[in-house]
């Protein structure tokens, strides 16, 4: 039995943590180390120089894998970067290919363009395109805006039906502006001016208005738009029966 104040000795209790695996380095039993991704326990004294491996000196905690091992793992190709989906390959095979698209496949920064270029080696940022999508939806607005501001309605009163077999008279109104838009087919040859239709009231120039017309003949017609409403044909020469399609602008 011991004596009063006498310590015993009890030797290691519990594990000890030895870092990083240095060979120059002395580990006794019990120090665990870290070795190329892997935790190894040492099991003997005095190992100097001894690699942890698996034997009578050392034994691993936990498993890793060391960089070069990387080729011993097996991986599933999912996408079939390398070949056909689902196909077992290595897992270096694996990183080596993704790291090839990253590199050279994937679009690269430097190719990216925050403004718009003719060159098709640069790609649109997300930026860009969400202003581009925003420039032609605005555009597309607008555009809508315009044609709900200018509405074409027929703006004719009534038609000389003894020298048109078929016409429409449309026209709208933009801040003071008449466009007056017409389509005209004539069943009888026209020689001196001819009233064609009567306008509206509240769509009728300010002052006459004249335009000339080459015709589907291929002769010149003349339109005249009269202050009261009037609108007549008239040409010079015998122009046969004819279609006349054009606008007249006017105040």
């Amino acid at each position: 039995m011991p004596k009063e104040n006498e310590s015993i000795s009890l030797g290691k209790i519990g594990i000890v943590d030895g870092g990083v695996y240095d060979p120059k380095k002395t580990y006794n039993s019990g120090t665990f180390v870290l070795h190329n991704g892997s935790t190894w326990l040492a099991m003997k004294d005095n190992l100097t120089g001894a690699t942890p491996e698996e034997g009578t000196n050392w034994k691993y905690l936990a498993r890793g894998f060391a960089s070069e091992m990387l080729s011993l793992i097996t991986a599933i190709d999912s996408q079939g970067l390398l070949g056909s989906k689902g196909a077992e390959v290595t897992g270096q095979a694996l990183i080596d290919k993704l790291a090839d698209m990253a590199a050279n496949k994937l679009i690269q920064k430097a190719s990216m363009s925050n403004v718009q270029a003719n060159d098709q080696n640069k790609v649109p940022t997300s930026a860009l395109a969400y202003a581009m999508n925003r420039s032609i939806t605005q555009n597309e607005e607008a555009i809508t805006q315009l044609n709900r501001d200018m509405k074409y309605k027929s703006v004719s009163v009534e038609k000389n039906t003894e020298c048109v077999t078929d016409s429409y008279s449309l026209g709208f109104n933009k801040s003071g502006l008449n466009v007056l838009t017409i389509d005209v087919y004539t069943n009888e040859t026209i020689k001196t001016y001819t009233e064609y239709i009567i306008l509206h009231t509240d769509f009728r120039p300010q002052n006459k208005v004249i335009a000339n017309f080459i015709v589907t003949t291929g002769k010149m017609v003349a339109v005249s738009c009269e202050l009261d409403g009037s609108v007549k044909l008239g040409t010079n020469e015998a122009s046969g029966k004819f279609n006349l399609r054009g606008q007249l602008v006017f105040v």
